[in-house]
């Protein structure tokens, strides 16, 4: 049984989908969306300020936090020596360039300017010769 060949308007070839704006489309708002979400769930629940761990007895209580943001676990990674964060703080959205601490929707900035400069970048590769795209696999 031989494999008919399919017009790439109708193909699920995943290397020809990626390229089709309709995917990129679908991306985009699927990015969008999880945003939407996390902002949503900040205003509706209220974000894990230090009063707010105060209010429920401190950290040595077993405490919910409705909106755990992912620097709080960071901070207390690093704070506790168990591990070296190996980007600067300001990529985990730990702190401002200035070194100030970040909290609120500002935490999401530097996390999100990461995801966009790995996307771009691996866009540009992909669209690289593929000796380039062998030379890079290689290292």
């Amino acid at each position: 049984m031989a494999m008919e060949a399919v017009p790439d308007s109708q193909t699920l070839h995943i290397p020809k989908l990626r390229r089709r704006w309709q995917v990129l489309l679908l991306q985009l708002i699927s990015t969008a969306s999880l945003l939407m979400v996390m902002k949503r769930m900040s205003v509706v629940f209220g974000s894990c300020t230090e009063q707010f761990i105060e209010d429920s007895g401190g950290i040595e209580s077993t405490y919910w936090c409705p909106a755990y943001e992912h620097t709080r676990g960071l901070n207390y990674w690093q704070s506790s020596g168990s591990v070296e964060l190996i980007l600067p703080d300001f990529l985990h959205g730990l702190t401002d360039f200035a070194g100030e601490p970040l909290t609120g929707d500002a935490t999401f900035v530097g996390p999100l300017a990461l995801c966009i400069a790995v996307t771009v970048a691996w866009v540009f590769l992909l669209h690289q010769s593929e000796k380039i795209q062998t030379w890079v696999n290689r290292a």
